[in-house]
C-alpha cells in the first residue's frame, strides 16, 4: 500500500517496505525517531492490515496489538485521515500491490503523532510496558506487575503525579509515563547508575515528555524541602531507592507528607534479616521502628506483600540475582510494602473475634 502525505514525498512506499523497516535494526534502534517510528505504527494499525499489525504490535513491545486497533481506528475517525483505499490482509506480505492508500493529515502531523502515541500507550498493559522498557520490575523479575496492575488499572487515567525514587537509568520511569499517561512522573536519585552520567540518563528519557529528574537525596531534608513539592500533592510514591531498612525508613518519614489522602506509598526490594529466616523487621518487628515510622503504619491502611507467588521462571531469577538479594522462597527483595494515606480517620479499637 503507497502512502503519500501532504509533506511532500511518500514516507513509505509498499507494505513489503514497511515489513522489512520493522524488521531492521534501526526501527528498533532508541536513536529511531519516537515520533516518526509510532506514527507508522498508527498508520499500519488504521490500515487493518492484520499482518502488520502484528508486527507493529511487536515493534510496540506488546505482545499483540489488538489493544490498540479499536483506539486507532477511532483516532483516524476523528482526524481527517482519508482512507482511500485498503490492502486485503492476504496480501500484506507480498512485495508488489496495486492497492493504494493516500491520507492526509489535518493540522500539526507532530500533533496527530502526539495524540497516536499518548493512545496508542494508553492502551498498553503495565505488564508490556515493564517488558518493554526493561523494567526489573516485570512479571519474570519482581513480579510487582501483578500487584501494580491490581492497585492501579481502574484509576491510571486519573492519576495526576508520581514520584519514583532511584532512578537508574530510568526503565521504569518510561513504563510509568507510558501507563499513566496523563500524570507528571518524577524520578529522585543521588547520582546516575555506573556507565551514565546525568546528562546521559537526562537524554534517554528526553522523549519521555511528562519525565522529570531530581538530583536529590530523598534521606535528607534539606534535599527533599528544596524540591518544592507541596504536602499532598502525589498519588503514589515508590521507594525503589537504597534497599536497606533504615534507608527505607528515613525516606518515608520525609516523603509522606507528600502522598495525598487516598494516595499510595510503595516500598519496594523490603529487606530481610539475614540472621532471622523470613523475617522483614520494616513489617514483622515494629519495636525496631521509629516511632513516626509505626504511627503512619498503624494509623493508615497497609499490607505486606510477595509478589513471586506462582513465579514461572523462578529458578532462572534466583540464578540472576544470587544468594545476596533471593535466599530462597521465603527470604528474598521481592516483597512490597504498601501503604494507603486514610482518608477518615480509624474507629475505635474493636476485636470481634472471641
Amino acid at each position: 500500500c503507497c502512502m503519500t502525505t501532504h509533506l511532500g514525498s511518500p514516507m513509505f512506499g509498499t507494505v513489503h517496505e514497511l515489513h522489512e523497516l520493522f524488521y531492521s535494526w534501526s526501527f528498533r534502534s532508541p536513536s529511531f525517531p519516537v515520533e516518526t517510528k509510532e506514527l507508522i505504527v498508527a498508520t499500519v494499525l488504521g490500515l487493518n492490515c492484520a499482518a502488520l499489525q502484528l508486527e507493529a504490535g511487536d515493534a510496540l513491545g506488546m505482545a499483540s496489538a489488538e489493544p490498540a486497533v479499536d483506539t486507532v481506528r477511532a483516532l483516524w475517525a476523528t482526524s481527517s485521515l482519508a482512507v482511500v483505499g485498503r490492502a486485503p490482509a492476504e496480501s500484506a506480505r507480498a512485495p508488489s500491490i496495486s492497492c493504494h492508500i493516500a491520507y492526509t493529515l489535518s493540522g500539526s502531523p507532530g500533533g496527530f503523532a502526539q495524540t497516536a502515541r499518548s493512545r496508542l500507550r494508553s492502551s498498553v498493559s503495565l505488564e508490556d510496558l515493564m517488558y518493554q522498557h526493561g523494567s526489573d520490575k516485570s512479571k519474570d523479575d519482581h513480579k510487582y506487575t501483578d500487584l501494580y496492575s491490581m492497585l492501579f488499572d481502574p484509576i491510571r487515567g486519573q492519576v495526576s503525579n508520581v514520584m519514583e525514587v532511584g532512578v537508574s537509568a530510568g526503565n521504569s520511569l518510561r513504563a510509568w509515563h507510558d501507563y499513566f499517561g496523563q500524570a507528571q512522573i518524577h524520578g529522585l536519585d543521588v547520582q546516575p547508575p555506573p556507565g551514565f552520567s546525568r546528562a546521559d540518563v537526562e537524554d534517554g528519557l528526553r522523549p519521555f515528555h511528562r519525565v522529570r529528574v531530581h538530583w536529590a537525596n530523598s534521606q535528607v531534608a534539606d534535599d527533599v524541602r528544596a524540591l518544592g513539592f507541596a504536602a499532598g500533592s502525589m498519588d503514589l510514591i515508590i521507594d525503589d531507592g537504597d534497599h536497606t531498612m533504615h534507608g527505607q525508613e528515613r525516606t518515608l518519614l520525609l516523603l509522606w507528607p507528600l502522598v495525598r489522602p487516598g494516595g499510595y506509598y510503595m516500598i519496594e526490594d523490603v529487606e530481610w534479616d539475614m540472621k532471622k529466616t523470613g523475617s522483614y523487621p520494616l513489617a514483622h518487628s515494629p519495636e525496631q521502628l521509629q516511632s513516626g515510622t509505626r504511627q503512619i503504619l498503624q494509623s493508615n491502611d497497609a499490607f505486606f506483600a510477595d509478589t513471586t507467588v506462582g513465579h514461572r521462571a523462578w529458578d532462572l531469577w534466583q540464578q540472576r540475582t544470587g544468594e545476596e538479594y533471593t535466599k530462597d522462597r521465603v527470604s528474598h527483595n521481592s516483597h512490597l510494602l504498601v501503604i494507603r494515606k486514610r482518608t477518615v480517620p480509624l474507629a475505635p479499637v474493636k476485636v470481634n473475634f472471641r
